[in-house]
């Protein structure tokens, strides 16, 4: 989460864009998601306590059909 709130100041500040202390959970989960190794992804993943589907290479919470 430091690493993240690290980049998220920096990348901000340099845009001069009002930065909020406070870092929402979805924005943490996206960038662990996209940016983190296997390790932090499945933490991530395992957080969420819902059963996962894929279908076509989509993750859903929910089955289809």
């Amino acid at each position: 989460m430091e690493k993240f709130s690290k980049l998220r100041e920096s990348l901000l500040a340099s845009k001069n864009v009002y930065i909020s202390d406070k870092v929402t959970f979805t924005e943490y989960f996206k960038y662990i998601i996209y940016n983190g190794n296997d390790e932090e992804k499945q933490e991530a993943i395992e957080t969420l306590k819902l059963p996962l589907f894929i279908h076509n290479k989509t993750v859903y919470t929910h089955p289809l059909g």
